[in-house]
């Protein structure tokens, strides 16, 4: 499981790399930026910044407090037989 802050940028040459840990998610051009009318360092935040906030509310979302708890009287029942 990679943390919401794992999620970096990094710059090669041409290209700026989306990253979580070692694992490249994305490779982002200035042609990338130019369809959205923004420059390649602003993209690539936003897109930084899109993928942690999934992974912070992906992780909040199936905190074991926040999930459904079957009754055992429901669960044996649907495990019996």
């Amino acid at each position: 499981s990679i943390p919401a802050d794992a999620v970096t940028l990094k710059v090669e040459g041409d290209r700026t790399l989306l990253m979580a840990g070692n694992r490249k998610l994305l490779d982002m051009f200035d042609a990338d930026a130019e369809i959205e009318g923004i420059s390649r360092e602003l993209l690539s935040e936003d897109h930084k910044e899109r993928v942690q906030e999934v992974i912070a509310d992906y992780r909040h979302d199936r905190r074991p407090q926040d999930l459904c708890v079957v009754p055992a009287s429901v669960r044996d029942r649907l495990t019996a037989g």
